[in-house]
């Protein structure tokens, strides 16, 4: 019997939403539709919110096609989001504690938090579970051609660099050394 997980249609759809969502962000800010240009301050942070868009697209692919790594990606992200979800809602509880009146703020506050706790703590215990694993879990198990923690070094560094990249440009420094060689012109 083929196990079922249309949850995992559900979030993939979710995730895809996510990064088109950024995509069209980073679009609407670099055509400046809404504002006449770009403020040289947060002209650095459009390749982060485009990488971002992409990333969540790779996500949703990989969660479609059944990639492990796309199930370890999300509970990965949707485990730090959550401490920061709780962090965003001690600081609402905190800032709603501090006012006389709570009314339509305290409604808004507690929607905040919430969303900001439960969106991520659900897909951290949506797959989790026992059935979404077995759905990830390779047909034909082969023998990896490399130790885990070679490749996960390998990515480390390989995200380091484009992040070294995007830190010059934006807070543009004139110079800078790459791989022993002078680099000029960021």
């Amino acid at each position: 019997r083929p196990i079922r997980a249309p949850g995992v249609v559900v979030f993939a759809l979710l995730t895809a939403l996510l990064g088109l969502a950024w995509l069209r962000i980073s679009w609407v800010l670099a055509s400046g539709r809404f504002q006449p240009a770009l403020p040289k301050e947060t002209a650095g942070t459009l390749p982060t919110m485009i990488g971002l868009g992409v990333f969540c697209l790779l996500i949703a692919l990989g969660l479609f096609l059944r990639h492990r790594w796309a199930r370890y990606t999300i509970l990965v992200l949707a485990g730090f989001w959550s401490v920061i979800g709780l962090l965003v809602a001690g600081v609402l509880g905190y800032s709603i504690a501090a006012q006389p009146r709570f009314g339509i703020a305290l409604a808004v506050n507690l929607a905040i938090a919430a969303s900001a706790v439960g969106l991520p703590a659900s897909y951290l215990v949506y797959f989790s579970r026992r059935p979404i694993r077995q759905f990830f879990a390779p047909k034909i198990s082969k023998p990896r051609q490399r130790p885990l923690g070679i490749t996960l070094i390998a990515w480390w560094h390989v995200i380091g660099a484009v992040m070294v990249i995007l830190v010059f440009r934006q807070y543009r420094i004139p110079v800078t050394q790459l791989f022993g060689f002078l680099v000029h012109g960021f």
